[in-house]
């Protein structure tokens, strides 16, 4: 039985004594306590006003008091119009964390028969994962445990993302630089090597179109954006052709479960 269920039947109880009415376990309301006032658990009393014909801050006072004398965890209690604040003791937390402790599976609640999807981590296939990357993981692995103990049968995925700029990047970055190097013939973790002409990408382009260079007129602008859009037209055929993005897309993606594994996050 849980705590605010132990609250429920002493308030109960004590009500049955102190104004000899019965109610119900829905009848007795038990909130945790706003964080303005003392206390972990606020009972409502304005429910018993009718049966007990007293104020509900008298009412409070005397519940407060029975309540105490049949929970020993009950350390203290206040009253606020008409809202009974009860101070749970240390002792009684300490108790349940050791109760549950060896207790596997506490708190999961029996299967749904339901399937839940959980898609997670799904970097792009251009770089390395990194910090960043850490929070979605921790993320999307907390919230599938969490789906799990709710009762749900949990599916975990992750997207191979190897579509978009970024990846043309990494692609022409190899392309102009690698020399058919490939992660085995350099030594290099995979998602690394994929993500090092990444980098040299940007070289490359900064290289060729410096920053001063951006700044022209419209006229100019236009002129250079098609004759860039028409060059990338070109390369990306190209490189779709040679199969480029496959590969990068397998090296990084082949190198990305050893961190994963190190991380312990459960994605795949």
């Amino acid at each position: 039985m849980n705590i605010v269920h132990l609250l429920q039947d002493q308030a109960i109880q004590a009500v049955q004594s102190l104004y000899s009415a019965t109610f119900s376990a829905d009848q007795v309301i038990v909130n945790p306590t706003r964080k303005e006032f003392e206390g972990d658990y606020t009972i409502v009393v304005f429910p018993f006003t009718k049966a007990a014909g007293k104020s509900p801050d008298q009412i409070g006072l005397e519940l407060g008091a029975k309540m105490q004398e049949g929970l020993s965890f009950i350390a203290g209690f206040n009253v606020v119009k008409g809202f009974l604040n009860l101070v749970i003791s240390d002792s009684y937390w300490t108790r349940f964390l050791q109760d549950i402790q060896g207790q596997e599976h506490y708190g999961f609640l029996p299967s749904k028969g339901q399937k839940v999807l959980v898609e997670f981590c799904s970097p792009n296939t251009n770089k390395p994962l990194h910090l960043g990357h850490v929070r979605n993981i921790l993320l999307g692995w907390s919230t599938s445990r969490i789906l799990e103990a709710a009762g749900y049968e949990v599916k975990k995925v992750q997207i191979v993302n190897d579509r978009g700029i970024a990846i043309c990047k990494s692609m022409l970055g190899w392309l102009k630089l690698a020399g058919g190097a490939t992660p085995q013939s350099t030594g290099t973790k995979s998602d690394h090597f994929v993500g090092n002409y990444y980098v040299a990408f940007e070289g490359l382009f900064q290289e060729e179109y410096p920053p001063a260079s951006r700044c022209l007129p419209p006229a100019r602008i236009r002129h250079r954006m098609t004759r860039l859009f028409l060059r990338a037209t070109r390369i990306i055929i190209s490189i779709f052709i040679a199969l480029s993005v496959q590969k990068l897309a397998i090296y990084c993606s082949n190198g990305k479960p050893v961190t994963l594994k190190r991380l312990h996050s459960g994605a795949r």
